[in-house]
């Protein structure tokens, strides 16, 4: 059974998801965007359920909804975002750095002002602002961390089942903070891609995202 706040979970991914889908694809691939939201809000609600979160669900919407802010600048500012992806790319760099020298600020921050704007609990819009950054968040420390392993997982196992190279991007202290390991997280992979796919014929059919 779908109890409220999941119902209020599966309405907030819908709409996000419909609201976004029709933007300029000029530099971003909406299908690969929403791909990789999903599966880190995937990972995000198993890796709660491990760290025994109060409301793992809340994790997946923080998961599916964190780089909502990425989407705004690429429509906003297309052309600054461009440079940041080219400097974030030739620098080997994370994209949130080179924005952040680029723009001053960093899409993270940019998703938590839509956040606040859609008065959404503050727990999900902290967590969001702080992903890159877990350390950073004072409030909801573990929350941020969860995001941000489920980010880098998400990055380079959203493809089902591609070889795992995430461990070099995750803060040493998101470990210490969650309490999980890379092998814990490795044996997650398998179930996560099975709920990825559920949750792609849950919530990207009924929607038209453009490739």
């Amino acid at each position: 059974l779908i109890g409220t706040e999941g119902l209020r979970d599966i309405v907030w991914a819908t709409s996000s998801i419909s609201s976004f889908a029709k933007l300029s694809n000029q530099f971003v691939d909406m299908k690969t965007f929403w791909h990789h939201s999903l599966y880190t809000g995937t990972v995000a609600r198993l890796l709660a359920q491990k760290c025994r979160v109060i409301n793992k669900d809340r994790l997946f919407l923080c998961g599916l909804l964190h780089d909502v802010g990425q989407l705004a600048l690429y429509q906003i500012m297309p052309e600054e975002m461009e440079v940041a992806f080219i400097r974030a790319k030739e620098n080997e760099e994370q994209l949130f750095v080179s924005e952040k020298y680029i723009l001053g600020f960093t899409h993270a921050a940019v998703s938590y002002a839509l956040l606040r704007m859609w008065n959404l609990p503050v727990s999900i819009c902290q967590s969001v602002a702080y992903h890159h950054q877990p350390g950073k968040c004072q409030d909801y420390r573990l929350d941020a961390s969860i995001i941000h392993i489920a980010d880098a997982v998400a990055k380079q196992a959203g493809q089902l089942g591609n070889k795992l190279e995430y461990k070099a991007k995750i803060d040493p202290n998101a470990w210490k903070v969650t309490g999980l390991s890379e092998k814990i997280v490795d044996s997650m992979i398998q179930v996560a891609d099975e709920q990825f796919r559920d949750a792609m014929a849950l919530y990207l059919s009924p929607v038209s995202v453009a490739a």
